[in-house]
């Protein structure tokens, strides 16, 4: 099966906005195939200093061929199954096409489009442009270091691999969904706390979050 997935973003002004397309075939049993290049879109009324000034050159544009880990498969074959429709939506691009037959933009665009996110952190981290993600977790005096291998599809919880994906996403959507900008912060950690990796702690206070986030992580260990 050969998937092209041609992605734009919509919200995301210059020097950020960019289109995308992905190439997967995983007719080998092995490794996926993947071929993907980006293009940075808008630029050219920004001068270099300003592109400087955001962390970007003339220069980004990007393409990468290689493989990913088979844990993938699944997933990518299961777009096959999604609803399409004829019209993209209206805050994401994504355009799906199966061995050369455009089935257009998936009815289920959140989860089409995490599926794309979470592909392009792979190819980024195969491709040494980024590294994997992680975050520490202080839960009543418990450390957990988490990291989110994508490139692999797996977990690291203290430095054990966990295959429990789907867990480990909805503990990211659930840390990324907690109102930093006004929770307290500090330099230490606290009995409760979040380093997403800024250096900074971020206390937890609320006894449901801490419960919810505790549950997510032991879901990982099991």
């Amino acid at each position: 099966m050969r998937i092209i997935l041609s992605y734009q973003t919509q919200q995301l002004p210059a020097p950020y906005a960019y289109a995308a397309v992905m190439t997967i075939d995983t007719k080998n049993q092995g490794m996926l195939d993947v071929e993907f290049s980006l293009e940075y879109l808008d630029r050219d009324e920004l001068s270099d200093d300003e592109l400087h000034a955001e962390g970007f050159t003339r220069n980004d544009n990007f393409e990468w061929k290689g493989e990913i880990t088979n844990q993938w498969r699944d997933e990518v074959e299961g777009l096959k199954d999604l609803s399409y429709k004829q019209e993209p939506h209206s805050d994401v691009y994504l355009h799906v096409a199966i061995d050369e037959k455009s089935l257009n933009f998936p009815e289920q665009i959140d989860q089409a489009d995490m599926l794309f996110q979470e592909l392009l952190q792979a190819i980024l981290e195969k491709a040494e442009l980024e590294a994997p993600l992680s975050i520490e977790i202080i839960l009543d005096k418990r450390p957990y270091k988490l990291i989110w291998v994508f490139s692999e599809r797996l977990i690291k919880v203290n430095g054990e691999e966990s295959k429990e994906w789907k867990s480990g996403r909805t503990l990211l959507k659930t840390i990324y969904g907690l109102d930093f900008a006004s929770a307290p912060q500090s330099k230490k950690p606290g009995n409760s706390s979040i380093n997403l990796g800024e250096g900074l702690w971020y206390q937890i206070s609320d006894k449901t979050v801490k419960n919810k986030l505790a549950e997510l992580v032991n879901s990982l260990m099991n």
